[in-house]
C-alpha cells in the first residue's frame, strides 16, 4: 500500500526538506504559528517545484508547501500585476507571470 503511494508522488518529493524535519508541524491549525514550517520550505532545494505543485492543487489544500500557507497561495493565485500598458498579467503555475 505505501509503495503505491510513493509511486504516485512527484519525484521531487524525495528531495523535500520537510521529509527530514519531523519536529516541524507543516499542517498547523488555523491561527497556529506556521513560521517554522515556512522557514523550512523557504530554504528547501525543491521549493520552486513544491510551490508550483501547490498552486495547481485545489484552493483548500491544507498545510505549508514550499514555504507558503493556504493564504499565501490564495494571494498568489489572485495576484494581478498591471504594467504601464494597462494589460493585466496573471501567475500561471509552471509558466510564471504571463
Amino acid at each position: 500500500m505505501l509503495e503505491s503511494l510513493d509511486r504516485s508522488r512527484p519525484a521531487w518529493h524525495a528531495d523535500a526538506a520537510c521529509r527530514e524535519t519531523p519536529g516541524v508541524d507543516f499542517f498547523p491549525d488555523r491561527g497556529e504559528n506556521s513560521r517554522a514550517a515556512k522557514a523550512v520550505g523557504a530554504g528547501c532545494l525543491v521549493r520552486a517545484e513544491c510551490r508550483a505543485w501547490s498552486l495547481e492543487q485545489d484552493n483548500d489544500l491544507a498545510g505549508v508547501w514550499g514555504g507558503w500557507t493556504r493564504t499565501d497561495r490564495r494571494r498568489r493565485r489572485q495576484a494581478t500585476v498591471r504594467p504601464s500598458s494597462g494589460h493585466a498579467r496573471r501567475y500561471s503555475p509552471g509558466a510564471g507571470w504571463a
